[in-house]
């Protein structure tokens, strides 16, 4: 990032329009979860500028998929 701290983003997926963003997580839904795939989310559109950046939040316990 700018200031020169780091995201740790566990999956992104690059096509040749779109970035997609995807967080594993192993407990249940919390609030949060969804500040931090935002945060990623505006990261990736800074270094990927004129593609779409969808998030996604997989919660691996339920097997639940929440687009962000």
């Amino acid at each position: 990032l700018p200031d020169g701290s780091f995201l740790r983003i566990d999956r992104v997926i690059v096509s040749p329009q779109q970035v997609k963003v995807i967080d594993f997580k192993t407990g249940s839904v919390k609030p949060e979860d969804r500040v931090q795939i935002e945060k990623y989310k505006n990261a990736l559109k800074d270094t990927f500028p004129g593609k779409e950046v969808k998030g996604f939040l997989l919660y691996i316990n339920s097997g639940e998929l929440v687009e962000v």
